[in-house]
């Protein structure tokens, strides 16, 4: 059975879009704001015992009646494309474990190839139907809506771009739109339902390519299903950029009862920490109000050039004291250490550094970092014409430096996990170890403060409740001004974020709070997997001694 390769790892993040020639495409529309009579006056030809939108909010019942959709994620080892609907994951007593969590809804993950097999497009095997009809009544004698979400599509895995081929292949897209289709045809009656997820994360070649692939699958849909909510998911991404070109990625459709998801991950550098797939490393504990979080749009600005200079040839470890720089331009935002190795084809080693803060009168106010290098974790080697290397090396003590050698051009190691906030009218030196090995005459090496800005102005936030408020309130945005429903469809941590220290559990109660504020439908990623998992062995069926029981405890009593 052929079977497209999908990544055996957690969700990340953003969306593209530009449909195959030959495609069938519904025509765009235009990026209107849809007033309260444009949807209400469509979803109120929806029976009334289907959730279906009106306005900002889910309705439900004779009488309209609110309803928030809160959750979690039944991941059901998608990443692994089984070959038969996975037994290991849950069975029916999930169901109740997850009401026990006062929660009514599962984003319920699929795989396209539980389905239908590669060499036999457009034929259906019942084994995957069988395995979701089980679900659907699960879920029926449990209370708890479902949300289809196609996770992985005919043409791979699509969050971390291994998907090309559906954007690529018109036969590819035709197949997707046919298999929901069956999908919206089997349950169209089926009110437990709650609604049709499109695709997980798109990552496309432009946006142009979801928009029109997302249209015509809602076109193909209410073909056959009139009623169902159908959930579009901002663009993730345009494969290689992760840039937003308007509207956060979203795109409206003119239809009376369509949602908008996005995924939360943020900071990403806590809440990935520590992922293979990432090569993030371990980051400090959550909340860390010493912890900066600067702009997307931050970058270099200036530096201070002025510091002392290895002489050439060999020289022993020896302290050298930097020059105080002040801060009087107001587009300073944040510094952060450079070891400069320029010109050199010898050898420059950096070892233990300081960067001193003084006030406006010249006061000592201590040291905004302290850096003893123990790895090259959080340390980015930068060559201007890519000659040169850097590497972990041995100091003074028998302890660490940093080593850079063959350099050509203009080159430095930065450390970016040293960045901190700029002050104006401060003034900041670097002093630290410097050693010298065969260093070229007219060669620069140096110690440095390499001082950033955003050119857009944003501001530097804390690793706190108030950055996770900012960067949720950026859709809360859209939805107020678009008057449609918005859906929170993944937010989690990786297992590493519950170690004693942490501070896992403070990220999630924060984020559920701010979610109770803002009156957000969410699901929770994820209820059974090792990475992400509330229950975390994925070899059997959940249990106590694979629960996070913190985490559980937290949904019940929240």
């Amino acid at each position: 059975m052929k079977r497209f390769l999908v990544l055996a790892a957690a969700c990340v993040f953003l969306p593209l879009l530009s449909i195959c020639p030959g495609t069938n495409t519904a025509p765009a529309a235009a990026q209107a704001t849809l007033s309260p009579t444009e949807t209400d006056a469509g979803s109120s030809q929806i029976p009334k015992a289907y959730i279906r939108a009106k306005g900002r909010q889910f309705v439900v019942g004779e009488k309209d009646t609110p309803i928030r959709l809160e959750g979690v994620c039944f991941g059901n080892e998608v990443w692994g494309n089984p070959l038969l609907p996975p037994t290991r994951h849950h069975d029916e007593r999930d169901f109740a474990r997850v009401k026990e969590m006062r929660m009514n809804a599962i984003r319920f993950y699929l795989n396209y190839g539980l389905f239908e097999d590669d060499e036999e497009p457009y034929r259906y095997v019942e084994y995957g139907w069988e395995w979701l009809d089980k679900n659907v009544e699960w879920a029926k004698k449990h209370g708890i809506y479902l949300i289809f979400n196609m996770h992985v599509p005919q043409g791979g895995f699509q969050s971390h771009g291994e998907g090309t081929a559906l954007w690529e292949d018109p036969e590819i897209q035709n197949r997707l739109v046919a298999l929901w289709r069956a999908i919206a045809e089997r349950y169209k009656d089926e009110t437990i339902v709650a609604g049709y997820d499109l695709v997980n994360e798109p990552i496309a070649r432009s946006p142009e390519h979801w928009e029109q692939l997302a249209r015509r699958l809602v076109a193909a849909i209410r073909e056959v299903d009139p009623y169902h909510l159908i959930i579009v998911e901002r663009l993730h991404g345009v494969k290689g950029d992760w840039t937003t070109f308007n509207q956060l990625n979203f795109f409206l459709i003119e239809d009376p009862n369509i949602a908008y998801t996005f995924h939360f991950y943020h900071p990403f550098s806590y809440t990935h920490q520590n992922t293979t797939w990432t090569g993030m490393p371990e980051d400090s504990p959550y909340p860390d109000e010493n912890a900066l979080i600067v702009p997307v749009d931050t970058r270099w600005y200036t530096a201070t050039f002025n510091n002392p200079i290895l002489p050439p040839g060999n020289t022993g470890w020896r302290y050298y004291r930097g020059q105080k720089y002040r801060a009087t331009d107001p587009n300073l935002l944040t510094g952060k250490p450079a070891f400069v190795s320029r010109d050199n084809s010898g050898s420059t080693y950096f070892g233990d550094f300081v960067i001193e803060e003084y006030d406006e009168d010249g006061n000592y106010l201590g040291n905004v970092c302290e850096g003893k290098i123990s790895s090259l974790t959080g340390w980015y080697f930068w060559s201007q014409d890519g000659s040169g290397k850097m590497e972990l090396a041995k100091d003074r003590s028998g302890s660490y430096a940093i080593k850079i050698s063959g350099t050509t051009a203009d080159a430095n190691a930065a450390g970016n996990h040293y960045r901190f906030a700029v002050t104006p009218g401060h003034s900041y030196a670097i002093s630290g170890y410097m050693k010298g090995s065969r260093v070229s005459k007219g060669a620069i090496c140096m110690l440095r403060i390499d001082f950033e800005t955003s050119p857009s102005g944003k501001k530097l936030f804390r690793k706190n409740k108030e950055y996770l408020r900012y960067e949720l309130e950026k859709f809360i945005e859209f939805r107020e001004t678009h008057n449609v429903p918005l859906y929170l469809g993944e937010f989690g941590l990786y297992r590493h974020c519950f170690t004693e220290g942490m501070g896992g559990l403070n990220w999630v109660r924060d984020m559920l709070e701010l979610l109770d504020e803002y009156d957000l439908n969410f699901t929770y990623h994820a209820y059974h997997e090792y990475s992400f998992g509330i229950y975390q062995d994925g070899n059997v069926l959940p249990n106590k001694a694979s629960a996070n029981t913190g985490l559980i405890q937290l949904f019940r009593e929240r």
